[in-house]
């Protein structure tokens, strides 16, 4: 299982995924059948329908000493077996460990100082489990310290491979040979395997997706910074097969563990320890085994996917003790029926499974071709809801970015639609004349990313040639208690530019005295920005007001209607 941690969990939305007909067959782990709970465990697998049944086989137990077998094990794991195919369940068996004759070391997740001592080990094995025995996975997760220690090394790995592939298929040739199980889904670590030579030595690869103190559904994911789905992902799996093909491996992926822990405790490990809660509810774990399964139909390359685990290990609460089906007063989870009903009914789930659609991205403003001076104002939004942070960049080089608030919860989003991305930007004043390209990128929470460009002009205004200009959202307003305090208010634009207009704004306030209007007030604003006049009248009557702009080149004069009102007498 994973000791590092998922790096988030959010929620996302789906696309769309095929029908369930080739479905991965389902499977338990089954730990320590040889320390207890054997019966239990065989009636667990026979209850729920199960297709596997996957044991771990310990070499420095199996052969402690060289060339010799301990036959007791031997004989229980015949036992097993035989019952499991009895059934109808195949039996899988991960080899791990390594005796200290065989290492030189102590320390039993050390990896055999000779390949060619592993080699012999399995065909030892093979020869006693032939015809038993589905799939080998040679080692677990020895992508990761834990389970091999020292550095850890590919090649090394590879080299073990490719010692014991000929000599299992010369004993046993029905069987299949899986690359050992990764941390996550290491598709890193697969490609060094194979830079060292490891193709041509496995039938398929196994993955392990099962990371510690995972809280996220199948359904949500991230990507890593060279745009890949996370490792530690469920959907990840999608990265190893990407992968595979690469190297012209059209092999199947074996999920020996797939599980989310139940677990109450906060999280105990990696970079999270302290931060998150080890597990999800009982209820949630049932979904999220219903939903991975679903998600596993759309990818039949995926052809064996086996829970983690049959049962919980302990009464105390951990991370590690919550992963089973049952409680370990043998009471079944609410997962135990969704397992069977998956196992024995196929999936019945309907809709996608994860979000790969990339953000739509709407630019307001400028406009096309839109003609610029002093300042630039940007506005865009997007409808997609789980878009976390969008980005605009004049000619390449980024000058705004929004993101949520900052502290917000995980999984947070701007609304986009109802708080638009805006700014006034000051640094169109450094860009030459001439054409420019705006772009604004957008990218949710899965780390989908979208991209939409424009192109505008940075001018001079003296070269412009005569340029409308027009006044927009006029209105007057009288103040309740005092009739005779008014305010004018509007804005001066040009249609044809995205720039403030030099100039003056003057408001003229007539009052009609003798039969004819005759100025009493007036006043002058700049044009560059929105305007309001505040004027307190001096007499009561008929009164009108307007805003007049004297163009100076290359802006064209323009002026609103007379307003007319009345001061009550």
């Amino acid at each position: 299982m994973r000791r590092l941690l998922t790096c988030f969990s959010l929620l996302l939305a789906f696309a769309a995924v095929p029908s369930s007909a080739h479905a991965a067959e389902a499977g338990l782990n089954v730990q320590g059948i040889d320390n207890g709970g054997h019966d239990e465990a065989m009636n667990m697998l026979s209850d729920t329908g199960a297709k596997w049944a996957r044991h771990f086989l310990q070499w420095d137990r199996f052969e402690p000493t060289k060339g010799t077998l301990d036959p007791s094990l031997v004989g229980f794991y015949k036992q097993t077996m035989d019952r499991e195919q009895a059934m109808g369940v195949k039996t899988m068996l991960t080899v791990v460990r390594s005796p200290s004759w065989a290492s030189g070391v102590a320390e039993p997740y050390s990896p055999p100082a000779r390949a060619k001592d592993f080699a012999n080990f399995m065909a030892l094995i093979s020869k006693e489990f032939a015809g038993r025995v589905e799939v080998y996975e040679i080692w677990n997760e020895q992508d990761e310290a834990i389970f091999w220690k020292g550095a850890v090394d590919a090649a090394k790995y590879t080299e073990m491979l490719k010692a014991a592939y000929p000599v299992i298929k010369e004993v046993d040739p029905n069987v299949k040979v899986s690359f050992g199980p990764t941390t996550g889904n290491n598709y890193a670590y697969l490609e060094q395997a194979y830079a060292a030579g490891a193709k041509g030595y496995f039938d398929a690869v196994s993955v392990h997706t099962d990371t510690a103190c995972s809280i996220a559904s199948p359904n949500e994911f991230y990507k890593e910074a060279n745009g890949r789905i996370g490792q530690f992902t469920f959907l990840g799996y999608r990265e190893v097969r990407a992968s595979m093909l690469a190297n012209g491996d059209d092999k199947p992926i074996y999920m020996s563990e797939l599980g989310w822990s139940t677990s109450k405790t906060q999280c105990a490990r990696g970079a999270w320890a302290g931060q998150k809660p080890a597990g999800v509810s009982e209820a949630k774990q049932a979904a999220f085994l219903a939903q991975a399964y679903h998600c596993l139909a759309a990818d039949p390359y995926v052809e064996i996917a086996i829970w983690f685990e049959a049962k919980d290990r302990a009464a105390e609460d951990s991370e590690l003790t919550r992963y089973g089906l049952r409680r370990p007063d043998g009471q079944n989870k609410p997962a135990y029926a969704a397992f069977k009903d998956f196992a024995r009914g196929g999936d019945k789930l309907t809709g996608p499974c994860g979000d790969f659609s990339p953000p739509t991205i709407r630019i307001h403003s400028p406009g096309p071709n839109r003609k610029v001076f002093d300042k630039l104002v940007f506005k865009a939004d997007t409808p997609d809801k789980d878009v976390a942070r969008m980005t605009f960049s004049v000619d390449g080089v980024e000058v705004e970015n929004f993101t949520p608030p900052k502290g917000s919860a995980v999984g947070t989003v701007r609304d986009y639609v109802k708080n638009p991305a805006y700014r006034n930007w000051q640094g169109v004043r450094k860009l030459p004349f001439g054409p420019h390209t705006l772009t604004v990128e957008a990218k949710d929470l899965s780390g989908n990313t979208s991209e939409q460009s424009i192109q505008f002009f940075r001018i001079d205004p003296s070269q412009l040639p005569p340029t409308k200009t027009q006044f927009t959202k006029v209105k007057l307003q009288k103040a309740k208690k005092n009739p005779r305090k008014v305010s004018y208010a509007g804005k001066l634009i040009s249609p044809e530019l995205d720039f403030g207009i030099t100039g003056k704004v003057e408001v003229v306030w007539q009052a009609k005295r003798k039969g004819g209007w005759k100025k009493i007030h007036g006043g002058t604003k700049n044009a560059n920005k929105a305007f309001t006049f505040n004027q307190q009248l001096k007499f009561k009557g008929k009164w009108r007001v307007r805003a007049i702009f004297k163009g100076k080149k290359p802006y064209k004069n323009s002026q609103t209607k007379w307003t007319q009102f009345t001061v009550p007498k």
